[in-house]
């Protein structure tokens, strides 16, 4: 009986940030210049800093609502959900890369990487729809 009643749920696992210092994915690092990029993922202090070595930009996290957190890892039973915030102050470069709504994201299934994207691409959207536009980037723990 019980597995039944698991087997019916349909609402899906919730994935959150992890708090860690983070990498540019290797496979990001031609869409960004090529550029060394750090980032650094902090709930105490609800902050997300981005760094190139030569230059440093402290963002704050705005919240979404559950509702709007971006679906992703279709193989798990339902898909889950991945906790994403936007960041504040809204306009930036990164290498190659212009973002003017960004928001980072956790990546499913543990939430130990993050994506970068504009908000428009991931919010409330599944991992099928997101980041057409190519401003997506992934950071490695």
């Amino acid at each position: 009986m019980l597995l039944l009643l698991l087997a019916c749920n349909n609402e899906p696992s919730l994935v959150h940030f992890e708090d860690g210092h983070y990498l540019l994915g290797a496979e990001d690092t031609g869409d960004s210049g090529g550029a060394s990029v750090t980032a650094v993922l902090s709930r105490m202090d609800n902050t997300f800093v981005l760094s190139d070595g030569t230059e440093e930009i402290t963002f704050t996290l705005s919240d979404w609502d559950e509702a709007d957190w971006p679906t992703g890892c279709p193989t798990q039973a339902p898909a889950m959900a991945m906790e994403a915030a936007s960041l504040i102050p809204a306009g930036f470069d990164l290498g190659g890369l212009h973002y003017t709504d960004a928001a980072v994201y956790a990546l499913c299934p543990s939430g130990s990487r993050l994506g970068l994207a504009e908000a428009a691409d991931i919010r409330g959207k599944d991992e099928g729809e997101k980041c057409e536009m190519g401003t997506c980037v992934f950071f490695d723990p």
